[in-house]
């Protein structure tokens, strides 16, 4: 293969999220250079295309991204619903809601912190890719 070949493979196999030392040694391999060359090639297509590799990697980080927040807003929704529907149902704001938190509280406050800490880290993924499209 030449040179040309060897980089494209490199940037499909990096843009695919592949292991670096998986693909080191693939090229080692297909190519019989030695472990050093092969690390220095794939560092030199690395940062020589981060752009490409970022451009082809966001459209799954963002979906993830996006269904981890969406995921985290409706357990957080859920788990909310579940701790205060006593009192709305009720009217009765005092009784009903230290009744469920006392007898559900503990299961749904554990399930109200998960639900907010994957909001917000989707959120947080989310922006974060934006912004890393965006600086490059």
């Amino acid at each position: 293969m030449d040179r040309q070949d060897i980089s494209k493979y490199i940037l499909d196999r990096l843009s695919a999220a592949e292991d670096r030392d998986d693909l080191i040694r693939n090229i080692c391999l297909r190519e019989g250079i030695p472990w050093p060359e092969a690390e220095a090639l794939v560092s030199q297509v690395a940062t020589e295309d981060e752009k490409i590799i970022l451009r082809r990697q966001s459209p799954i980080d963002l979906t993830n991204a996006f269904m981890y927040s969406l995921a985290g807003m409706l357990i957080t929704g859920f788990s909310a619903y579940a701790l205060f529907w006593p009192a709305v149902e009720s009217g009765n704001f005092s009784w009903g809601l230290i009744f469920n938190l006392v007898r559900y509280g503990y299961q749904m406050a554990l399930l109200l912190l998960v639900g907010l800490t994957l909001a917000i880290g989707g959120m947080i993924a989310f922006f974060n890719t934006l912004f890393q499209l965006n600086r490059k």
